[in-house]
C-alpha cells in the first residue's frame, strides 16, 4: 500500500512539473527578462502558421471618398477612421465596418470643424481628434457625431490615450538638449489630474514611442534602449528587459548616429558601424493579450521580428512571409491591435503594391475565394484594403 502511495505522489509530482509554465526570469529591479538569444538561434516559425483567421475589407472608392496619403487608421466594431493628406490638407474620413463610405469630416473653424488633423485616438466608444495648429482636442461619438472641442494651451509634443484619460507629453524647452519632459495626466475632458517631471526617460521628442495597451498599461520604449518601461503613478519603471547579449550591438558606440541621414547618420550610420549578425532593439513594439511582439534591426535592413509568449515565457522569431503573401503586402504599414478583441490586429494594403506583384498565394487557405477576388480586382487608384487577422491563442 505504501509503495502504491509513493508511486502515486511521484506521478503527481511529475505531472505537476510537466504542466508548470516556464516563467521568464526577473532582474533585481523587477523587470521581466526576455531571452532573445534562444529565439535568434532557433529556426524561424512561419508567420502564416500563427494565424487563425483573416478578414479583408476593401474601402469604397468614389469621387467623394478618395483617400490620400495615409497618416493613421483606427478600426472599431462599427466604423473605420483614416486621417490622410487629401487635397494638400490633413483631414479625416470615415467608412462603416463593411467599408462603405460614410463621410469626410468638414475642415474649417466652426463647431466640430478643424483646420487639420495631427492625431486621432479611440477610447470609451468615442473618437478624439487633436489639431495642433488650433491647439484643440475634439470629441466625437463612435459614429462620428460631434460632442465638444477643448482648447489646450500647453506646448504638447504628442498625446497618448491612457486609461480613463490621456497623457500629454510636454518638453522643457530650456532643458531640451537633456531631453527632459513633463507628462501631464488628464481625464477624458482634458482636465489636468497630475503632472510629473521625468529625467533621463525614454520619451522620444519627434516619434511616438508609446503604446497604450488595454486602457490600463502604458508601455514606453525607444530605439536602442533594451528596456521597455511601464508608466504608472506618474513614474516610469522597467517592465521588460530584452536579453540578446550574444547578438547585441552597442548602440551607444555608433558613430554619426545623430547626424541627418543625408550626412550618413541614422540608419546609414548603423549599417556602417554594425557587423553582420548584430542587432539593436528598433522598437515597433506591439502588445496583445498573449504576446509581446517587437523588432530587432540588423545591418542592411535585416530585421528580425520576435514573439514573446507572456504566459509561458517562450520566445521565437518569425520567418519571412512568402513574397506574394497577404502579410508581406501589408508590410507597407504598421499593424495595430483591434480594440476589445483577443489577439486580433488590423493592417492596411495599398492597392498600388498589388500591381507590382504576381499571383497572390494563399498559405493554409487563410483567404476565402471572395478575398482572392478582392485582391485580383483591386485597381491601382482604389482606396486601401483593411486586413484584420487573429493570431492563434497560446502559440
Amino acid at each position: 500500500m505504501k509503495t502504491k502511495l509513493v508511486l502515486f505522489f511521484i506521478l503527481l509530482f511529475v505531472i505537476g512539473c510537466t504542466s508548470t509554465e516556464k516563467k521568464a526570469a526577473q532582474s533585481d529591479d523587477g523587470a521581466i527578462v526576455i531571452d532573445i538569444n534562444s529565439a535568434l538561434k532557433g529556426e524561424p516559425r512561419n508567420f502564416e502558421d500563427m494565424i487563425e483567421s483573416v478578414e479583408l475589407i476593401p474601402l469604397e472608392t468614389t469621387e467623394a471618398s478618395v483617400v490620400g496619403d495615409l497618416l493613421d487608421c483606427i478600426v472599431t466594431d462599427s466604423n473605420i477612421f483614416l486621417s490622410d493628406s487629401y487635397m494638400e490638407s490633413l483631414g479625416l474620413i470615415m467608412f462603416d465596418r463593411s467599408g462603405k463610405f460614410a463621410k469626410r469630416f468638414v475642415r474649417g473653424n466652426g463647431p466640430g470643424e478643424f483646420t487639420s488633423v495631427s492625431d486621432i485616438f479611440y477610447g470609451g466608444n468615442n473618437l478624439y481628434v487633436f489639431s495642433d495648429p488650433m491647439r484643440k482636442y475634439f470629441k466625437y461619438t463612435s459614429d462620428g457625431q460631434y460632442v465638444w472641442d477643448k482648447n489646450y494651451n500647453e506646448s504638447v509634443v504628442f498625446t497618448i490615450k491612457y486609461g480613463d484619460g490621456f497623457l500629454l507629453v510636454r518638453p522643457h524647452w530650456a532643458d531640451f538638449h537633456e531631453q527632459k519632459f513633463s507628462v501631464i495626466k488628464t481625464d477624458t475632458n482634458f482636465v489636468k489630474i497630475s503632472e510629473a517631471k521625468l529625467d533621463k526617460n525614454p520619451f522620444t521628442f519627434l516619434n511616438k514611442h508609446l503604446s497604450c495597451i488595454d486602457d490600463v498599461n502604458c508601455l514606453v520604449f525607444r530605439f536602442g534602449d533594451d528596456n521597455v518601461y511601464n508608466y504608472a503613478n506618474d513614474s516610469l519603471s522597467p517592465k521588460y528587459r530584452l536579453d540578446y547579449s550574444d547578438f547585441r550591438y552597442d548602440y551607444s558606440t555608433c558613430k554619426d548616429i545623430d547626424k541627418p541621414s543625408y550626412e550618413g547618420g541614422g540608419r546609414k550610420a548603423l549599417d556602417n558601424n554594425m557587423d553582420e549578425g548584430q542587432y539593436v532593439f528598433g522598437g515597433k513594439l506591439q502588445n496583445c493579450d498573449d504576446y509581446l511582439i517587437f523588432k530587432l534591426y540588423g545591418k542592411n535592413t535585416n530585421i528580425k521580428t520576435v514573439f514573446y509568449n507572456k504566459k509561458n515565457g517562450k520566445t521565437w522569431q518569425s520567418g519571412n512571409q512568402e513574397e506574394n503573401s497577404i502579410f508581406n503586402l501589408m508590410k507597407t504599414t504598421s499593424t495595430e491591435q483591434l480594440p476589445g478583441h483577443h489577439n486580433m490586429f488590423y493592417g492596411i494594403i495599398v492597392p498600388e503594391v498589388l500591381s507590382e506583384k504576381g499571383e497572390i498565394i494563399n498559405p493554409n487557405n487563410l483567404l476565402s475565394a471572395k478575398d482572392i477576388e478582392i485582391l485580383k480586382n483591386a485597381k491601382e487608384d482604389d482606396n486601401p484594403i483593411i486586413v484584420i487577422y487573429k493570431l492563434k491563442d497560446n502559440l
